[in-house]
């Protein structure tokens, strides 16, 4: 019984996980990870479309992971130094750009790049 009275102290009437913020912030997500999801598997089929070999084919699914790797040295400071609303945005920016890219990109090294930046915004 003791439980119910403190549940109500913590999440006043009226007050509920579903607010408007939170549906936001759950469709960005899921959109994200949609897309992330996608391209994880459509960025090498369609560089092999592009004529690309098998080595670049591989390249292309290793270097999203170097450079995500390659980045988190750096991005955990960041992190203690700026606004982590400030740099959600600026990542999420950074990954529309590279959607972008990857929808405007006619050979394998346009696709590099955008793969690159592509691991360095996660």
């Amino acid at each position: 019984m003791g439980n119910i009275k403190e549940n109500k102290k913590r999440n006043p009437a009226g007050s509920t996980m579903w607010n408007r913020a939170f549906i936001i912030i759950l469709t960005v997500n899921f959109c994200h990870q949609m897309g992330q999801q996608m391209m994880n598997t459509l960025v090498p089929k369609y560089a092999n479309a592009l004529g690309s070999s098998a080595y670049l084919v591989g390249l292309l699914g290793t270097a999203f992971a170097v450079s995500s790797l390659l980045i988190r040295p750096f991005a955990g400071p960041a992190f203690d130094s700026f606004s982590k609303k400030k740099l959600l945005i600026a990542a999420l920016c950074g990954i529309f750009v590279v959607f972008v890219g990857y929808g405007i990109s006619e050979n394998v090294y346009t696709l590099l790049g955008a793969r690159l930046l592509h691991g360095a915004c996660v």
